[in-house]
């Protein structure tokens, strides 16, 4: 009994014809072969622009002649083309607006699978439901006084999809059921390729050529991204790789960009792994597309260069590991280990977040010991618009300031921000080993050792525009407390005269964190 399993196969035939009479044209075998021989494509933004209707394919064509040939040849046999049109999806991003899907010239493509399987039309479906959700977003959010943590769903592989209500879980089931999908259940993140190799159980299938090094996450199902590598021409020229592999059979929520405005060109090449695989060229992007038994893989190239040049990326990542290890059998190991490197990645935040508790709380016990000795100050003469966003009271250690040789200090300083202005307003208090030293030192630094003195509340000080623009600062020493005043204001667009009023307006007040 023939089977022909063709996607598409009718479905905008082009005007191009294969010749039958050929001798050689016997076999679907044969009949493959030219597929591959034929199909060096070559299109233009005349012919295509992203985002318009596909046009007719070459492909079409040949893949008829090869249907004859299968019926011939009464043989089992299942063929389709592998081109970037089949990838491309004809809309923008759901959370995009009008303008930000006009002002972006590239296409959409689809890193789950080509149009017309499972794994496509689910994404598309869902990314449909995301995009109704968006405009609905705002009016949620606001009914129920949540936050970004708010979550109606407790299974938390919905997390993956960002469904976050009970209606949108709800979905995320019904989509899958619909096309028989598995949702991920489990990921990790990795930073070595040996950790991706050991989670996937390959062999390594990246070339000495590829520099770099590889970081990304994996999921359960061994569905992977993978980006670091790149690849080092003999100009010089570098350029980076991402690869995606997505597991047949599981419902991955991603897609990529290619920007094909300025034309493209796609062919089929056998790569040195023995497999063939489909490569397309743009100006600005290279694409390395191939198919197993059990998953899609696609390789996002950040330059284009020449066809030899891609081939030459793709001869150097190792195909055939890739396909006997997505050949759509099940690998619980996989997830076994995904499992494990999540839960150990999770004690080792739960770790850090204790340490940087444990930090935060020294560091306060240190900054409230150190404003207890020097006292809490503020500016009483504040300027409308100006908000208190920080008092922080600290000990340096090892670390010298700018103006002064000094590396043992005490140090208050309370910020203030008007945020239509952008404009800021520091207060720092500081005590030296020798303070009224570093007063000289400051004037030195900032005004020179003939800048004549200023009387700020009684003390030596002064008062001056700095290089940046818009920025003065004044600075006064205080010897009945041995303390230093440095106040900086920047953007402000207050003069000398307009700091040395805030300066006089300086007081102790309410220590308030």
């Amino acid at each position: 009994m023939t089977i022909i399993n063709i996607s598409d196969l009718m479905d905008g035939l082009g005007d191009e014809t294969l010749a039958l009479t050929d001798p050689g044209v016997t076999s679907p075998e044969r009949i493959l072969a030219l597929v591959r021989e034929r199909s060096g494509r070559t299109s233009s933004a005349s012919a295509r622009h992203p985002k318009a209707k596909k046009t007719r394919r070459l492909g079409r064509a040949l893949l008829a002649a090869a249907a004859v040939a299968a019926l011939l040849g009464a043989t089992a046999y299942a063929v389709y083309e592998l081109v970037i049109d089949r990838y491309v999806i004809d809309r923008p991003f759901w959370f995009e607006s009008e303008q930000e899907a006009a002002a972006n010239p590239a296409s959409r493509i689809s890193l789950v699978g080509y149009q017309g399987t499972p794994e496509y039309l689910a994404f598309a479906e869902w990314e449909g439901l995301q995009e109704k959700w968006q405009a609905e977003k705002m009016a949620f959010w606001q009914e129920r006084g949540a936050d970004d943590s708010y979550h109606e769903t407790s299974d938390s592989y919905y997390g993956f999809y960002s469904a976050v209500t009970q209606e949108q879980a709800d979905q995320v089931d019904a989509i899958m059921a619909k096309y028989g999908l598995t949702p991920h259940t489990a990921w990790a993140f990795y930073s070595s390729a040996a950790e991706l190799y050991d989670a996937l159980g390959t062999e390594s299938f990246y070339a000495d050529a590829l520099a770099g090094s590889s970081n990304g996450y994996v999921y359960d199902d061994g569905t992977f991204k993978d980006e670091g590598r790149s690849y080092v021409f003999p100009d010089g020229q570098q350029v980076n790789l991402t690869v995606f592999v997505s597991a047949k059979g599981s419902f991955t929520d991603i897609s990529g960009t290619l920007d094909m405005t300025g034309g493209w060109d796609e062919w089929s090449y056998t790569a040195a792994s023995g497999v063939t695989v489909d490569l397309v060229l743009t100006s600005t992007q290279g694409e390395i597309l191939a198919e197993t038994g059990g998953a899609y893989i696609d390789v996002s190239v950040s330059a284009g260069r020449t066809r030899e040049d891609l081939q030459a990326i793709a001869d150097c990542i190792d195909f055939a590991v890739l396909a006997e290890r997505f050949d759509g059998r099940p690998h619980p190991e996989t997830g076994e280990k995904v499992a494990a490197m999540a839960q150990a990645a999770a004690a080792q935040e739960e770790a850090r977040q204790a340490e940087a508790e444990a930090d935060a709380a020294r560091r306060e016990t240190a900054s409230r010991d150190v404003i207890a000795r020097l006292g809490a100050y503020g500016i009483a003469a504040l300027p409308e618009g100006y908000k208190n966003t920080l008092t922080q009271g600290r000990q340096e250690r090892d670390h010298r300031l700018p103006w002064t040789g000094m590396a043992d200090f005490d140090q208050v300083t309370r910020a203030y921000w008007n945020q239509q202005l952008d404009a800021n307003i520091d207060l720092n208090v500081f005590r030296f080993p020798d303070t009224a030293k570093a007063m000289e030192d400051a004037r030195a630094y900032f005004c020179g050792a003939d800048w004549p003195g200023t009387q700020i509340r009684g003390c030596d000080g002064f008062v001056t525009a700095q290089e940046q623009p818009g920025s003065v600062i004044a600075v006064w020493y205080d010897p009945e407390r041995d303390v230093l005043f440095l106040l900086e204001c920047a953007r402000t667009g207050l003069d000398t005269d307009g700091v040395l009023a805030l300066a006089e307006s300086v007081t102790e007040q309410a220590y308030t964190p």
